[in-house]
């Protein structure tokens, strides 16, 4: 049976307080041994982790989808795992994205420490929101490929956002929760429990960039951090097992990417609905769905204004996606079995 969101957040809310505190152990998630330097002996590291407690029941069946769906298998996800993929975005990708998310950025209200868009045609314009859409399905087939459990329906992609996070932070007309704490533990899938994949791309660097901001796996023994460099993705699944919080930044600027992913029918219109009531984001939830269907609508007119177009009149789109891309990984087949029980991958 699915745990209310209410009931999922009192779960995480135990962990964190057992887990969470100053001045706590770190370890590298990447053995320095093994580390992903700048001679980029190995390309990618992929770790699986023991699942934690179950927060979410999604059975295809049991909502009276077809009997076809049975045989595949659905549920909390039955492989639980860590992966960290180097050059994931190219430099120029990185470079491309950033400058739109900057711009996409200006004017918008900040939380604290944070500032975020959604990201679409009008807030990153056409041809970087065309190189988004590229990173994001090619995350999407990664996560198939690399740490989706075997047999289950196809992901698709649940959400999406770009996310800026500075120090100082901004203190002027535009901050609207100058409380607001970014830095907070917390697993995905106990906030949104449609989320059974999670991935993090960087589009700016540790002490490079920004001081502090690490990423910190809150594990059961100590803390183990994975430190943030552009184009590096971090891909993780979403449940307790991969509690999880970042390192208060010192200095500067970090940019990310966030992408979340789930299987065909993980919840029906009716309860993502009761989420967001229970959630307490209705009233801003209301009419930034309406606005998503206006531009939608405005979305579609374009393509049928478009088709009208003379083919001869019409540019062709820029390839976004470099033949250089990193080609998904394939588990466990295609990388090769450390003595500890992770895989890596190697040029």
């Amino acid at each position: 049976m699915s745990r209310s969101t209410d009931e999922a957040q009192e779960v995480q809310k135990r962990l964190v307080a057992s887990r969470v505190w100053d001045g706590r152990q770190r370890l590298p998630l990447i053995p320095e041994s093994k580390a992903l330097g700048d001679a980029h002996k190995l390309r990618s590291w992929l770790q699986e982790v023991e699942c934690g407690e179950g927060l979410a029941s999604n059975s295809l069946t049991e909502r009276g989808t077809p009997s076809n769906a049975s045989e595949l298998r659905k549920g909390p996800p039955q492989r639980c795992s860590r992966l960290v993929w180097d050059d994931f975005a190219s430099p120029l990708e990185v470079e491309k994205l950033k400058v739109a998310m900057t711009d996409g950025m200006v004017g918008m209200f900040h939380r604290g420490a944070e500032v975020s868009i959604f990201p679409d045609e009008h807030s990153l314009g056409q041809e970087a929101n065309m190189l988004f859409e590229a990173l994001v399905e090619r995350c999407r087939v990664l996560i198939s490929r690399s740490i989706a459990s075997p047999g289950t329906a196809p992901l698709q992609v649940v959400g999406s956002l770009m996310r800026r996070v500075q120090f100082p932070s901004e203190d002027g007309s535009l901050q609207v929760d100058l409380k607001h704490d970014t830095y907070v533990a917390h697993a995905d899938q106990a906030n949104v429990l449609a989320y059974e994949y999670s991935a993090l791309l960087y589009f700016s660097t540790a002490d490079v960039d920004f001081g502090g901001g690490r990423l910190l796996f809150a594990d059961a023994d100590v803390d183990r951090e994975v430190e943030p460099m552009a184009g590096r993705l971090v891909a993780f699944t979403s449940g307790l097992e991969n509690l999880h919080r970042v390192e208060p930044l010192g200095w500067g600027s970090r940019y990310i990417v966030g992408m979340w992913f789930g299987h065909v029918g993980v919840q029906s219109g009716t309860q993502v609905a009761a989420n967001i009531r229970s959630s307490g984001l209705a009233d801003f939830a209301a009419p930034m769905l309406a606005l998503v269907a206006l531009l939608a609508l405005a979305r579609e007119l374009m393509r049928f204004v478009w088709r009208l177009v003379p083919a001869s009149q019409q540019s062709s789109a820029p390839d976004l996606v470099p033949e250089s891309s990193p080609a998904p990984i394939e588990h466990p087949q295609g990388c090769t079995e450390e003595g500890d029980g992770s895989c890596v991958d190697k040029k």
